[in-house]
């Protein structure tokens, strides 16, 4: 959390002993005014808030502070459970990919000093990573190195890859597949590794910012909420109860899992 009077960490305005000290010197300078007075004793004795008139700034509803609210913890659970559930469908997803760990890619750079030249850069992939960040689908990311002395490291998104081989050949700037492999790896250890990292990383999703827009309730959570109130409110009789059901489950493993597995079903074929 950063102040916006004297930009130190730690603390905001409100609590800002700058910002009193400042307040200060200004009655003291013109002490026949009454709106630095009065700015300046609501900052030594603030006016006491009552509980009913407290706003959760998770929420944004009345009666609790944001670590009280129920709301919050409902979500931050939502969210472990969500990347925990994309890391295992990511497991499932990596044993059948055919562009996988030792997979090479190229791409082309251009330098402009002291003279323009271009040339392909070359890096395998070593790693895989999947994201904290609430999501329907599962984003797997490459982990690169260069390969050799050359090029340089770059995040790949490998499903666009599976699903389209050919995806960016004739690109001047995005990476390419050059050769498509697959080293067998230890995906159970990876799992376990991820997976013991997988609380910390969803919680720090919600760790406050100080910036208000940041720090309130995504919009994601409550689009989610309200598909989920739709879809049991509905009668069984609805007719568009089939869609209600799929936005309301969007979230789940199952639907996870099989979004990403779809990406296998014209190369089964």
């Amino acid at each position: 959390m950063r102040c916006r009077w004297c930009y130190e960490e730690g603390h905001n305005q409100r609590t800002c002993k700058a910002k009193t000290e400042a307040y200060a010197k200004a009655v003291e300078r013109r002490p026949d005014c009454g709106y630095t007075k009065q700015r300046y004793q609501e900052r030594v004795k603030p006016t006491k808030r009552t509980l009913s008139a407290t706003r959760c700034g998770y929420c944004q509803k009345q009666g609790h502070t944001r670590r009280k609210c129920e709301i919050l913890q409902g979500d931050i659970a939502f969210a472990i459970k969500n990347y925990q559930d994309r890391i295992l469908v990511a497991a499932e997803w990596l044993h059948r990919t055919p562009v996988g760990l030792g997979s090479m890619f190229g791409q082309m750079s251009t330098s402009y000093y002291p003279v323009k030249k271009s040339e392909v850069s070359h890096f395998i992939v070593t790693d895989f990573v999947v994201l904290p960040n609430l999501s329907r689908k599962l984003y797997i990311t490459g982990k690169t190195s260069p390969f050799g002395t050359e090029g340089r490291s770059v995040a790949v998104a490998i499903r666009k890859y599976v699903k389209h081989p050919d995806y960016q050949k004739n690109s001047t700037w995005a990476p390419y597949v050059v050769s498509a492999s697959k080293v067998e790896f230890d995906i159970d250890a990876w799992v376990a590794r991820e997976l013991s990292k997988s609380e910390e990383r969803a919680r720090a999703l919600f760790t406050r910012t100080g910036t208000k827009r940041n720090d309130q309730r995504q919009y994601e959570f409550q689009i989610h909420d309200q598909h989920i109130e739709d879809f049991e409110a509905a009668p069984a009789d609805h007719y568009d109860l089939s869609r209600m059901e799929k936005r309301a489950k969007q979230y789940s493993y199952e639907s996870l899992r099989a979004e990403a597995l779809a990406d296998f079903e014209t190369t089964d074929a």
